[in-house]
């Protein structure tokens, strides 16, 4: 399969942002910062997005969106790809 080209799909919030420390660890199934979490939400689109060749990133909001507080996830996809045929 050739990739033809990528997008970048940026959700943001304002909430209480991400931890800086082991961040990486919230795409792990049943990692939550939540007290009635299941951890899985995050650990499922991670699944999803890579299984279509993609990629996922963890930041912080930018700056210059309500003063730089909440989280902002990047989503990498694929924005087209060529058939093989079998």
């Amino acid at each position: 399969m050739k990739r033809v080209g990528q997008f970048v799909v940026d959700i943001i919030d304002n909430g209480r942002g991400l931890p800086t420390e082991n961040r990486h660890r919230i795409l792990e199934p049943y990692m939550t910062m939540r007290e009635k979490g299941t951890g899985l939400g995050l650990a499922i689109v991670k699944k999803i997005i890579e299984d279509h060749g993609g990629q996922l990133e963890l930041h912080d909001a930018p700056a210059d969106f309500d003063r730089g507080q909440g989280a902002m996830i990047q989503h990498h996809l694929a924005a087209g790809r060529t058939r093989r045929r079998h």
